[in-house]
């Protein structure tokens, strides 16, 4: 449990101070240093990394629920884009689908991943829930200081942060492993983002 109320924090104090310039940006660096370190740590004491990040050998439960995943990144990608007046279907896939696929797959890996594996045995319901709130966290604090002018319905982005990212912890939960959620948030990444030409401003600030 410890190992994870750390890495939630330290993971905050990324997203806080990554869009400051310095020294404050440094601030930032400190909280990826220290998720790192949690992280390189429990992957050292255990047998396997695999098991630590929540990427356990496939299963048939692991490919039945990986569908149900998709499905929840399909509805999301279409809910933002329609709610943005984005074009629906998205256009033609541009530089950034590459970097957005990737902080996707990063945020479950650490997230759904290894904060609530380390917590699975907390509860059925209580390691989702405690792995849902912490990326609430961490997203909102991403979100508190827009950049130029940029509008954020940040309640509305609480509130399907954690009622999502709750649904994708009970996939977690059922199927063992992080490849489900990491699929809905890739593909919701790739959806969403992946026809920008360049990052949005709360990726680089």
């Amino acid at each position: 449990m410890r190992e994870a109320v750390i890495a939630a924090a330290g993971m905050c104090l990324f997203a806080l101070f990554a869009k400051f310039p310095l020294p404050l940006f440094l601030v930032s660096l400190v909280g990826l240093l220290v998720v790192a370190t949690v992280i390189a740590r429990s992957i050292q004491n255990a047998t396997s990394w695999r098991a630590v990040l929540g990427w356990p050998p496939f299963t048939r439960r692991v490919w039945l629920s990986i569908p149900f995943g998709c499905i929840i990144g399909l509805f999301l990608a279409a809910s933002y884009r329609i709610t943005y007046a984005l074009p629906l279907p998205p256009g033609p896939l541009q530089g950034f689908v590459v970097p957005a696929a990737l902080i996707g797959a990063v945020e479950e890996s650490v997230y759904r991943g290894y904060i609530q594996g380390k917590i699975g045995k907390s509860g059925f319901l209580f390691a989702p829930a405690f792995a849902a709130l912490s990326h609430t966290a961490y997203k909102s604090a991403l979100f508190l200081f827009p950049l130029n002018g940029s509008e954020i319905q940040f309640g509305m982005l609480v509130a399907l942060t954690f009622v999502f990212g709750f649904l994708l912890g009970l996939l977690r939960q059922i199927s063992g492993s992080v490849l489900p959620a990491l699929a809905a948030h890739v593909l919701f990444d790739v959806l969403a983002y992946g026809d920008w030409p360049q990052a949005p401003w709360w990726v680089w600030g």
